[in-house]
């Protein structure tokens, strides 16, 4: 399955699952790790197994990933032409609109961004604390003799 290099062909496909979804004021806000962007309720598609060739889950990452880069001012030329064709198919997507890709989002964005990754690694080191210790008793009950041993 293809997951990058997206075309405006994959676009025309994706579109279907793009055009129903409108703006709903009540959508929450939610950090996508994988994009290192904020997403919200109302503009995520059902990701459905289509049989098609490309991912609308990794587009999707695409999608907030690239409108993350515009809200620093930046774009990036390959992908400008995915996005633009998905604004003409899919004009009143929710993560078209202008307050969700603004500039005053960055901070928020990046502290947010910042206390998942603080969090993420905490686990991490619980995690690797955990295994060195069940190694240590795996190693202490290796060498200590087990009574049962010493009865006979």
């Amino acid at each position: 399955m293809r997951t990058t290099n997206y075309t405006v062909a994959d676009v025309e496909h994706f579109a279907q699952y793009f055009a129903p979804l409108t703006f709903d004021p009540d959508a929450t806000r939610e950090l996508h790790f994988q994009a290192t962007s904020f997403y919200w309720s109302d503009e995520m598609p059902e990701f459905v197994d289509d049989d098609y060739e490309a991912s609308l889950r990794h587009f999707m990452i695409y999608l907030l990933s690239y409108r993350k880069v515009l809200m620093y001012g930046e774009g990036v030329a390959e992908f400008e032409p995915i996005w633009n064709r998905l604004m003409v198919l899919c004009p009143d997507w929710p993560g078209f609109r202008s307050d969700r890709m603004t500039p005053n989002l960055i901070r928020e964005l990046e502290l947010h961004v910042d206390h998942e990754f603080d969090r993420l690694e905490r686990a991490c080191n619980v995690r690797k604390r955990r295994v060195a210790h069940k190694k240590r008793l795996a190693e202490k009950s290796a060498i200590q003799p087990r009574m049962d041993d010493e009865a006979t």
